[in-house]
């Protein structure tokens, strides 16, 4: 029965430890996948907006090209062609394209070839100036920048610049996060172009790593792109960033996943190691406090079993004796009614190291 008592309180003591600690990696856990998400959600963020400055900033530059504005009152075609070549040899930029439309909307000149369809392309509004925002069209959605082309103070027409998402996808695998960009299902019909889906959601970009492609066919999408915490599965963590345009309508996502541990890993700082090293040393305590329980528990024990044998001793009337080999632990009272000189054990021995010596 004690022998149980002392192990209960053991397995107590550590099912207690056991839970803090579970508790404890499971909020660290939770804690390092939030932050995960919301850095790369603010990463995804600071990429489309950089992606819209530079947009605008090349369509304004291009727009002063004095060849655009004698295209509008009829003259050849500028060689914006030329540009996009040049762009993507010489620069980071390597899908930049451009259109000039005139003022009734129209496509007059374009870098890619124009397809035309039913509800192909959402025109933007031609209201404002130099407007930059999300464009659906033929080719799924992609950054638009909108320049007015004036000549001798009259609108002439818009100059247009497109560029693509898939710098954002790169550039985030260079964290080991792998993207996708996709478009929402109810505008599939206006990106006629876009042949490659998943679970009915046509793909944007044109360098989706295929492990991802893979473990996304095993999820249910739409439950992924609408639920506001993270999905874990398989050892990965997926989430989403919405592209909005400017009227904050949503036209696609940005789908990224990276492995679990790797997350772990790359969130593992000071404050972190210190929460590790402070669970070690209660550990250590804990189990400190419980060797000196058994230890005291031992001890008493001992202590009780010594004096019920040693109260049995003291009542006999022969004389009881206990040694090591050499020297005398124990005497008992019957000892010191025959040897009256003497006191205790103690005084025995300071004179005769035996009672042989009698």
């Amino acid at each position: 029965m004690k022998n149980l008592k002392r192990l209960s309180i053991v397995a107590a003591i550590l099912s207690i430890f056991l839970g803090i600690a579970y508790l404890n990696v499971k909020d660290m856990q939770k804690l390092l996948i939030d932050r995960f998400v919301e850095q790369t959600n603010l990463a995804i963020a600071n990429e489309i907006g950089i992606k819209k400055s530079t947009t605008l900033a090349l369509a304004i530059t291009t727009s002063d090209d004095e060849a655009i504005g004698h295209f509008f009152l009829g003259g050849p075609p500028p060689d914006l062609a030329k540009l996009t070549r040049s762009l993507r040899r010489y620069t980071i930029y390597k899908n930049i394209h451009f259109a000039l439309i005139d003022p009734q909307g129209t496509i007059r000149y374009a870098t890619y070839k124009i397809y035309y369809y039913t509800r192909c392309k959402k025109l933007p509004d031609h209201k404002r100036s130099y407007k930059t925002d999300i464009v659906l069209d033929c080719y799924g959605i992609h950054f638009g920048a909108l320049v007015p082309v004036r000549q001798d103070g009259h609108l002439a027409g818009y100059l247009e610049a497109f560029s693509q998402f898939n710098s954002i996808v790169k550039d985030l695998k260079r964290f080991d996060i792998d993207a996708v960009v996709l478009l929402d299902r109810r505008y599939n019909d206006y990106a006629k172009k876009l042949q490659r889906s998943i679970g009915g959601y046509k793909i944007v970009n044109y360098n989706t790593p295929k492990p991802l492609l893979q473990r996304l066919s095993h999820l249910h999408l739409p439950s992924l792109l609408a639920d506001s915490h993270p999905l874990i599965s398989g050892g990965y963590i997926f989430y989403r960033y919405p592209i909005e345009d400017l009227e904050g309508e949503v036209l696609g996502w940005v789908v990224y996943a990276k492995e679990q541990n790797a997350i772990l890993a790359d969130f593992v700082n000071s404050a972190i190691l210190y929460r590790i090293i402070f669970m070690a040393l209660l550990f250590a305590v804990a189990l400190y406090a419980i060797f000196k329980i058994l230890e005291r528990q031992k001890s008493r024990e001992l202590r009780r079993q010594y004096e019920y044998f040693a109260n049995i001793l003291e009542k006999l009337d022969e004389i009881v004796i206990i040694n090591d080999g050499m020297v005398m632990k124990y005497a008992n009272r019957a000892f010191f009614k025959y040897f009256d000189d003497y006191r205790s054990l103690e005084e025995f021995l300071w004179e005769h190291m035996c009672i042989c010596d009698f």
